[in-house]
């Protein structure tokens, strides 16, 4: 009997084992064992919020600005001291670009006392593309050290890196559910920032999008604008029509296709400004695409219209017309625009005028939307076949087959689905197959077009975020936006902030004056006028005699305001 139990006990084991391994494979993610062998490695894992019954709709991807960081170096004999601009104070502000130099320059004094020739002061803007030549260099000279002098030149790089990564650019991802939830995702660890229910979970959404600083989601009929660093939304309109597919945003606006052909326009600084309605022949079923100043969309005729974003838009820019449809959305990398039709021709437009460049007919029609990446553009046309067209002349360098959709591009492979849904890789230099990441269809992928980054998941909202082992950062193949360089503030500081100069009350958390002196240390600590203060004034403020002077008289109102005959004055 006990044989039997144990007997009974490890199959039902080996079938809840079997049933989870069969649940893993069929939702399509990739292990870990199979991302090393082809040279990969899972960066993170994240699960979407997700209701009983909603599914992951769409992901965002959308870059910070790559910062630039100033420091100011004091150097006296053999110390060197850096002050940065966001080092922070004893309540943890930054201290900025003047807190720097205000402390530099304090030290700058010391050494200068003891010795004025040896002491220097030198204002350094540190730069991502600076530092990494500086860890290049500093690389090259630690593999030929050795001793002592090798330790102290890894302890340099460690630093070197360390300072780079202060300014690169934030990656986040925007995943969206089926019922409208967003959830912000960093593109770096995979930890979650925020999560915001946009507008009602019963009515339908469409995907996400996001620049900069907004993301917005048109729920229903209703347009929603939000703050990406809180998820805060700032402001909602209702559509003046219905809303066909996918919006799309440039710098300063969103345009949302409507079904009858308009699309309305919309300022992402005041969603309640006016704003005018582009007017385009045929329907728009297949939504809009955009780079940061021009915006195009298909129609049901079959042309592509291109609106340029300007203040009150009212008519499309300018048109591509083919010789049959087209019936996928356009593509950018600026300065150009890509479009496919099923003429079985691709076209290359200049974005800013419509200016053809070059345009390939290929004999088979083409559904697919085009996919640039870098020096080349990727199609799929509808037999399947993936060609790789050089950007610069339009020419054809390969064909791979059995490709459905590309997903991502690294420094040397291609990252698509096949025909099955199967996630594969191919050779970038000529198209060549290199293997299979899943056995089984995935359900959910994103095409990032953005970095190298290969981001998978499934419907119930389980996300993988992949790279290759050798690629610790990203590559962006859109270059994120630089901060411009921060200035030393010279005019008026506003209020309610630290004063960071020499002598300024930075001890006092409180603000306000020194009131009886810096020194007294029974005097107001929280602050107040700078003056002394007079016994006979009223220690609750306002002024006697309507607040006129600063002392009280015996008829005055004891509490402030008016003129002496009006208790209650104001």
């Amino acid at each position: 009997m006990r044989l039997l139990k144990i007997h009974v006990f490890t199959t039902l084991m080996l079938i809840c084992f079997c049933q989870d391994a069969v649940a893993q494979s069929a939702s399509g993610l990739i292990d870990s064992g199979t991302a090393k062998r082809f040279g990969m490695e899972i960066m993170w894992r994240t699960q979407v919020r997700m209701g009983p019954v909603s599914k992951l709709q769409s992901i965002a991807q959308v870059f910070g600005k790559s910062k630039t960081l100033v420091k100011y170096v004091v150097t006296f004999e053999d110390i060197v001291e850096e002050f940065y601009e966001d080092d922070v104070d004893r309540f943890g502000r930054e201290i900025g670009v003047s807190g720097a130099k205000s402390r530099a320059d304090a030290r700058l004094v010391r050494y200068q006392e003891i010795d004025p020739a040896s002491a220097k002061l030198q204002r350094v803007v540190e730069d991502p593309a600076v530092l990494k030549a500086a860890y290049a260099a500093t690389q090259a000279k630690y593999e030929a050290a050795q001793g002592f002098e090798k330790g102290r030149l890894a302890q340099e790089m460690i630093a070197i890196e360390s300072r780079r990564q202060r300014l690169l650019p934030e990656i986040t991802f925007l995943a969206q559910s089926s019922t409208s939830m967003v959830q912000s995702i960093d593109g770096r660890n995979g930890k979650t920032n925020w999560m915001q229910q946009v507008g009602s979970r019963n009515h339908p959404s469409q995907p996400v999008v996001a620049k900069r600083d907004h993301f917005a989601v048109v729920n229903a009929s209703d347009l929603y604008c939000g703050l990406l660093k809180n998820g805060r939304v700032v402001w909602q309109r209702e559509c003046r029509g219905a809303p066909g597919a996918r919006v799309a945003m440039t710098r300063n606006s969103v345009f949302v296709p409507m079904v009858d052909g308009f699309v309305e326009q919309f300022l992402i600084g005041d969603g309640n400004a006016a704003t005018g309605d582009i007017v385009s022949i045929g329907h728009s079923l297949l939504g809009a695409t955009s780079s940061d100043s021009v915006v195009a969309w298909p129609s049901d005729r079959g042309e592509l219209n291109v609106a340029f974003d300007e203040r009150e838009t009212s008519k499309v820019s300018y048109r591509l017309v083919p010789k049959r449809e087209i019936v996928s959305n356009a593509a950018f990398q600026s300065p150009y625009l890509f479009a496919t039709s099923t003429d079985g021709s691709i076209y290359c437009l200049r974005e800013a005028s419509g200016n053809l460049i070059w345009d390939l007919p290929t004999g088979v029609p083409i559904s697919n939307s085009p996919f640039p990446i870098d020096d080349f553009v990727y199609f799929v046309n509808d037999n399947h076949d993936l060609t790789q067209v050089s950007i610069e002349g339009g020419l054809p360098i390969w064909t791979a087959a059995g490709i459905s959709e590309v997903v991502t591009v690294s420094k040397n492979r291609i990252y698509c689905l096949d025909r099955q849904k199967h996630l594969v890789i191919l050779n970038t230099r000529n198209g060549g197959y290199e293997g299979a990441l899943t056995s089984e269809p995935v359900e959910f992928v994103y095409q990032n077009s953005m970095t190298d980054r290969l981001v998978v998941g499934t419907e119930r909202g389980q996300i993988q975020c992949l790279r290759e082992i050798a690629q610790v950062e990203p590559i962006f193949h859109q270059q994120p936006e630089k901060a411009k360089e921060s200035t030393e503030d010279t005019g008026k500081k506003p209020q309610n902030q630290p004063s960071t100069q020499p002598g300024g009350n930075d001890d006092n958390p409180f603000g306000g004056g020194k009131g009886g002196g810096a020194d007294d240390p029974f005097g107001n600590p929280f602050g107040g006028g700078g003056g002394k203060a007079d016994p006979a004034d009223d220690p609750f403020g306002g002024g006697g005699n309507g607040g006129g002077n600063g002392g009280a008289k015996k008829n005055d109102d004891p509490f402030g305001g008016g003129a002496t005959n009006d208790p209650f004055g104001n």
